[in-house]
């Protein structure tokens, strides 16, 4: 047990190492933007405590693949900064960063640029422009995904997301022309906002789909994600509680020569800024309908998994079998009431002690 222990530590240390071996650090107000300039991901941090300069991640920062961006190219998806097609490079506009992904058919171009959005006092987030430019010699179908490894409200007991229409508690599918303005990840006093559609730009496309769903399935998905509505945010066995945004812009035909621009505010909490129009006139946010955060129904919508290290005696050694133990933990917490699995959740939690115990021929 103890060498699995230091075999996941040292992975874990590996990965971490190379994340921050590549990274730049960018301050502007109170974000914190660090750059990986080997594969052009990025996470986002606040400044929570300014006397002694302590920044939040306002998106899970452990992983290099928390935020990523994918091309549609004539039937075949590129991951950027993980394929050879593109070589990436880093280039400055002023003092913040443009991340370049080129090859011989595109050059797709992802800009930061600071925002201060109206309540704040500072600057409060980044708008990330991304460009594609045709550079073939002929017309082609072009499309582009962007997801990031959401985590503040994880460990909410009431609710994961909301937007301006309603909560969202399990696996969700915007449709961008829904009238959803934007996201809201919220924990504590730190929150994370993306906006859906951007009313800033009336240029930038709007996204077909904005997907709210676990990371792992979101990140495997081939390009569109199987949707199954209501599903948790868990991937059981695997992962527990793992949200993430996906957004979706399905391929068009680009002209040679020419360019699609797409934009996504990432923010803190600003309602009243993502629901103003470009002259800066303020209207009043509107909800659809009125949320009562502390009524019993609120406070039981969403209980999640808990993820806290369990230990396993030496008999457990083999990593199926620590698989099956770790099944049983969740059950019994689930029937304890001290967790929710929905019925999808239980559906995968049977398939899987199913197939380990077939493997070990138990009954």
């Amino acid at each position: 047990m103890k060498s699995l222990k230091v075999f996941v530590f040292a992975v874990f240390f590996i990965f971490s190492v190379s994340f921050y071996l590549f990274a730049a650090d960018f301050f502007d107000g109170n974000i914190r933007l660090v750059i990986n300039e080997r594969n052009g991901g990025f996470s986002l941090y606040y400044l929570t405590d300014e006397r002694n300069r302590v920044y939040e991640p306002l998106f899970y920062d452990r992983e290099p693949k928390s935020s990523l961006l994918a091309v549609h190219y004539n039937g075949k998806v590129h991951n950027l900064g993980r394929t050879n097609v593109f070589r990436t490079r880093v280039e400055r506009e002023g003092r913040f960063p443009v991340i370049v992904y080129e090859s011989d058919f595109l050059t797709v171009r992802k800009i930061f640029t600071p925002v201060r959005t109206a309540n704040s006092q500072d600057t409060n987030g980044f708008n990330i422009t991304i460009t594609v430019t045709n550079k073939g010699d002929r017309n082609a179908n072009v499309g582009l995904r962007f997801i990031v490894d959401t985590h503040l409200g994880e460990n909410e007991k009431n609710v994961s997301f909301l937007t301006n229409k309603r909560i969202i508690t399990s696996e969700t599918r915007i449709d961008g022309r829904s009238g959803e303005l934007y996201w809201i990840s919220r924990h504590n006093n730190l929150s994370l906002m993306g906006s859906i559609v951007d009313l800033h730009n009336p240029d930038a496309k709007v996204p077909d789909y904005v997907d709210i769903a676990n990371w792992s399935r979101l990140y495997n998905a081939h390009w569109l994600l199987l949707y199954s509505a209501g599903r948790s945010f868990s991937n059981l066995p695997y992962s527990f509680n793992d949200s993430a945004v996906c957004y979706y812009y399905n391929p068009e035909i680009l002209e040679k020569d020419r360019t699609f621009t797409y934009s996504i505010f990432l923010t803190t909490e600003d309602i009243d800024w993502y629901t103003t129009e470009r002259q800066n006139v303020y209207s009043p946010f509107l909800a659809t309908e009125d949320i009562d955060w502390n009524t019993p129904e609120m406070q039981n919508v969403y209980s999640p998994v808990l993820t806290q290290d369990i230990q396993y005696d030496d008999a457990f050694s083999d990593t199926n079998l620590l698989m099956l133990y770790r099944l049983q933990e969740i059950l019994n917490q689930f029937i304890n009431g001290e967790i929710y699995l929905n019925e999808n959740d239980l559906a995968d939690i049977e398939k899987s002690i199913e197939t380990h115990k077939a493997r070990f021929n138990l009954q």
